[in-house]
């Protein structure tokens, strides 16, 4: 069993001869596009007659283009979950209601993510980088890092923290369990902001984490790194405390309304590319992708959303 139309939808960044793999499951030759649709009608155009899409976070797949294409039954998220499914760029109750399945990636890109923000700390604490931790040059050693969100990413960046002797402290929904015996501390958010020297998030896209009350706790020297994909900050907050003189760093996943003003900041910094962008990661990417289409097509779908 194969596709009739399998289409990428927009730049999704796969390793070469994914196109190949995946066009052994749709009877027409499935293309990567060079660039990412610029409006609605673009996507419905590209969409147009297939049965299964591929598609990143960037690009809406709403009830219209489910709708103008009632052959569809399965769309792949090139992108790990949601931690709200309700701001997944993919409608799914719509797909739902359709009897679509929608699959998403696993974990693929932490190892990377994490070596980024170990390599954005240390420049700004040598100011080796655009933005500097201190005056002067100063060390990661003895300083307190403060995670938030102690999941995958957050765990491998506190193990790589604490090597470079770090005090790591986290906040998260949840105590977590295996934090105790690791040397991590728990503490509330505002304590957390308060008393860090730097600040890490990596919380679940479509989670809001900090709003005013948070960004005036926040000691404008306390670096704030910024992975998280979407408005994980207030956009007013944010540029606010950016205005009083704030440090942050943040790679090109992040939310326009974040990036503009961090653009502006000369005590920001845009990273040009993404934390995750590795040769590693798009591997991973690629092989869970088409494990994701395969599964799918033999009746035993998986990392279903």
């Amino acid at each position: 069993m194969s596709f009739e139309r399998l289409t990428i939808l927009d730049v999704v960044g796969l390793c070469d001869g994914t196109e190949d793999r995946l066009s052994r499951c749709s009877d027409i030759p499935v293309i990567a596009p060079a660039d990412d649709p610029s409006n609605a009608a673009e996507v419905l155009e590209r969409a147009a007659g297939s049965d299964g899409l591929i598609v990143s976070y960037k690009t809406s797949v709403p009830f219209g283009v489910m709708d103008a294409n009632p052959g569809m039954r399965y769309v792949g998220l090139c992108a790990s979950p949601f931690a709200d499914p309700t701001s997944c760029n993919v409608d799914l109750a719509s797909a739902a209601l359709r009897g679509i399945t929608v699959t998403a990636l696993g974990q693929h890109g932490d190892e990377a993510t994490a070596e980024w923000v170990i390599a954005s700390m240390l420049n700004a604490a040598l100011q080796i980088g655009p933005v500097s931790l201190r005056e002067s040059r100063c060390e990661l050693f003895g300083k307190r890092l403060g995670i938030v969100g102690l999941g995958a990413v957050g765990s491998h960046v506190a193990r790589r923290a604490q090597a470079f002797g770090m005090d790591v402290v986290y906040s998260a929904r949840a105590r977590k369990p295996f934090a105790d015996s690791c040397g991590y501390s728990y503490l509330q958010l505002v304590e957390l902001l308060e008393t860090s020297d730097i600040v890490t998030v990596h919380i679940g896209k479509g989670v809001q984490i900090m709003g005013t009350n948070e960004f005036e706790r926040l000691p404008t020297n306390t670096l704030l790194i910024n992975t998280s994909i979407g408005s994980v900050f207030d956009p007013m907050a944010f540029t606010a405390w950016l205005s009083r003189g704030g440090l942050a760093i943040a790679d090109v996943t992040v939310d326009p309304c974040l990036g503009e003003p961090m653009e502006e900041s000369k005590n920001a910094w845009v990273s040009p590319r993404s934390a995750a962008d590795t040769l590693e990661m798009k591997q991973r990417k690629s092989d869970q992708l088409v494990e994701n289409v395969e599964a799918f097509l033999a009746g035993n779908p998986v990392r279903v959303l």
